[in-house]
């Protein structure tokens, strides 16, 4: 069994918050945060939602959900959950039962284009920034009746760009000064071993390659993954080639928008 939280978040200073309920990421619009399926158990559940802003500063809270087990279940899930407009995805409907009827209700903040159905399958279609709740309700051959809830995500594309921009701009402008250190703090905790011992073998050369390096032009974003690329120029064999790379951008075990790689 799963719960699908939704309550309200805001930043006093207007600071990134990135947000974690039982370790899973919220999606956040405004002030409004969704979280999808948080398990749960027979009897007592602690959903606890840990919010970080960008300063580092960690705040939680936690309440109490009883829940009750049931014989069999329906669940609704998206794929892919995430995206920018125009946004094309998939609902599927997973039962332990043989269904009877469906019903979906959708829940705005404007109209969903249909683009094909089944009982089993929804693909469609939304184009209107924020989070978008569907509802499903099954009923089987004895009449009994099953719901569950699935909200996906259209992200805003310019206010993505801009943040992950500004990240970019800061590690790069850290690696100039010298300050591997604080290069880091952009990156995954994860990657940044890695990416220490890159910066740090390229010594008295790193300020210069970074100088040189192109802007970033965004690709695409899906599911908590923004996809940047970056051209570089490279003489190879006494002429100038220009290459491609990729970066990747997305969240921290905190919810916070890092580097993973390049």
């Amino acid at each position: 069994m799963s719960l699908r939280f939704s309550k309200v978040l805001d930043h006093a200073e207007g600071l990134e918050t990135g947000l974690m309920v039982n370790s899973l990421p919220a999606m956040i619009d405004g002030d409004q945060f969704t979280v999808n399926h948080v398990p749960l158990i027979q009897g007592e559940n602690i959903i606890t939602a840990a919010a970080t802003d960008a300063s580092g500063l960690t705040l939680s809270d936690s309440i109490t959900v009883n829940a009750e087990m049931p014989e069999d279940y329906i669940r609704l899930t998206a794929s892919p959950v995430s995206g920018t407009s125009p946004f094309e995805t998939t609902l599927r409907i997973d039962s332990s039962f043989a269904v009877a009827s469906v019903q979906m209700t959708y829940f705005g903040p404007d109209d969903v284009t249909y683009l094909d159905e089944s009982m089993d399958e929804i693909r469609l279609e939304v184009t209107t920034e924020g989070i978008h709740t569907f509802e499903i309700e099954a009923t089987d051959s004895e009449g009994n009746v099953y719901t569950d809830e699935i909200s996906i995500e259209v992200v805003d594309r310019a206010a993505l760009d801009d943040l992950l921009q500004d990240k970019w701009t800061n590690m790069k402008a850290a690696l100039m000064a010298g300050d591997v250190d604080g290069a880091l703090e952009y990156h995954h905790e994860d990657a940044r071993e890695r990416y220490a011992a890159i910066y740090n073998a390229l010594g008295d050369d790193l300020a210069t390659l970074v100088g040189r390096m192109q802007n970033i032009s965004w690709i695409n974003y899906v599911n908590g993954v923004a996809k940047y690329r970056i051209r570089q120029n490279h003489e190879i064999n006494g002429q100038v080639v220009t290459i491609t790379y990729y970066i990747y951008f997305s969240r921290d075990k905190n919810g916070l928008w890092l580097i993973e790689r390049y």
